[in-house]
């Protein structure tokens, strides 16, 4: 039975010989052992960076489309607030004109005259405050932009000229809140 077993582990020997000798042809050009992993895992690993950076790419996209949907909303936002405060400040001045022509009476004399100017002269602090200009229109050229023409007056001096304001205009930080209503001259043969 010795001699099985040294028989034995001179054979393993002998496999183990011709094992690494199969080995060391794969390595130098024989039938690869290791070749097909390496070049699946290289791969695996271009198709995972690919997949990385196009995800990447989704995420910045994603990101910058959150930020533009912001900045519309805000401006929306603050579009809408400056229109509501326009149609508010009309408002207001369509009570600031009652009052310049309750005071343009003759009849109004007295604590209730001085009531009035008072509330004039706070509705004109609070208009100020908001940014609200009056637009000075008499003596002016006729502005379409600015002004509206409800009657025209014939006259020999020059043309397209405010002669009289009937109601008074506004702006308000740039943005015309109300035209001037205004009577315009037009030269005689022009």
């Amino acid at each position: 039975m010795e001699e099985q077993f040294i028989l034995g582990d001179q054979r393993g020997n002998d496999m183990g010989d011709e094992k690494r000798r199969e080995e060391g042809e794969g390595k130098r050009g024989g039938a690869p052992t290791e070749e097909p992993a390496a070049d699946e895992l290289r791969e695996a690993l271009e198709s995972a960076q690919a997949e990385a950076a196009e995800n990447w790419d989704k995420y910045l996209r994603a990101e910058a489309e959150l930020d533009n949907t912001r900045k519309r909303l805000d401006r929306i936002y603050a579009e809408r607030a400056e229109e509501d405060r326009r149609r508010i400040i009309c408002r207001i001045l369509q009570s600031k004109d009652d009052l310049e022509r309750a005071l343009g009476y003759e009849g109004t004399e007295g604590n209730f005259r001085e009531g009035v100017e008072l509330i004039d002269r706070q509705l004109e602090r609070l208009l100020e405050d908001e940014g609200v200009e009056r637009i000075e229109s008499a003596g002016e050229v006729f502005d379409p932009l600015i002004h509206e023409a409800v009657d025209v007056v014939l006259g020999d001096g020059p043309g397209d000229m405010v002669v009289e304001e009937i109601q008074k205009g506004y702006s308000c930080r740039g943005k015309l809140l109300r035209p001037c209503r205004v009577r315009v001259s037009k030269a005689l043969g022009g």
